[in-house]
């Protein structure tokens, strides 16, 4: 019985271990708001707002945003940046397209 006891003990302090292992590895990492992983951290060569008409209803939205920027010759759309790293160290203005 006293085996019993030792094994159950063993397997308890093991799992609290483990369990509080996972707990500070979880603290540890960064929340989304303070790590915006993925974002891209460049300057765009053309940020683009488009103004030019579009076809169908005109109170239906459009299936692709007005706003984008040209990065490495690709459209990019502005959600794809980290826009404060970006208003910080690129001096981007807009374009217009008519």
């Amino acid at each position: 019985m006293n085996q019993k006891r030792l094994v159950r003990l063993i397997i308890i302090v093991i799992a609290a271990m483990l369990l509080g292992s996972l707990a500070s590895k979880r603290a540890a990492l960064p929340r989304e708001s303070d790590d915006l992983i993925g974002l891209i951290r460049d300057c765009p060569e053309h940020w683009y707002i488009n103004h030019m008409p579009g076809y169908g209803a005109p109170d239906t939205p459009r299936a692709v945003s007005d706003e984008y920027f040209v990065y490495k010759g690709m459209r990019h759309e502005l959600m794809e940046f980290d826009m404060p790293w970006m208003e910080r160290y690129c001096s981007q203005t807009p374009e217009y397209l008519y």
